[in-house]
């Protein structure tokens, strides 16, 4: 989707591009607005709505991190040159560094909130 609206923006006079782009998404909302999901995603209904989409419903960033280093999304953000690969990863760790580090300064705080 990603190359077909690049596609359909190339060309595009930069004076004119804010209003090709805003066009571009009306028309993408409307095409698509059957699969977007209004309801709250905290909800008992979006863990059937996901299963019924075959979408994943990942419950904890240790869960959603991987992801972002599957081989399709780095195939994606390579793709579109919007990082490296070794971007890509980069960030991975350090969202993953970031996530213990919380936890872990969480943990700390709990065990002296209770002694």
């Amino acid at each position: 989707a990603l190359s077909q609206f690049a596609k359909e923006l190339e060309g595009t006079a930069p004076e004119d591009m804010e209003h090709a782009v805003h066009e571009l998404i009306k028309r993408a909302i409307k095409k698509h607005k059957k699969v977007i999901f209004n309801g709250n995603g905290y909800t008992e209904e979006w863990v059937e709505e996901a299963k019924k989409r075959g979408l994943y419903n990942l419950e904890s960033t240790p869960d959603c991190l991987p992801q972002f280093i599957s081989d399709k999304n780095v195939e994606l953000f390579t793709k579109h040159h919007i990082f490296t690969k070794e971007e890509i990863f980069s960030r991975y760790e350090i969202l993953l560094e970031n996530y213990v580090k919380t936890i872990g300064i969480e943990a700390k705080t709990m065990k002296e909130m209770l002694t």
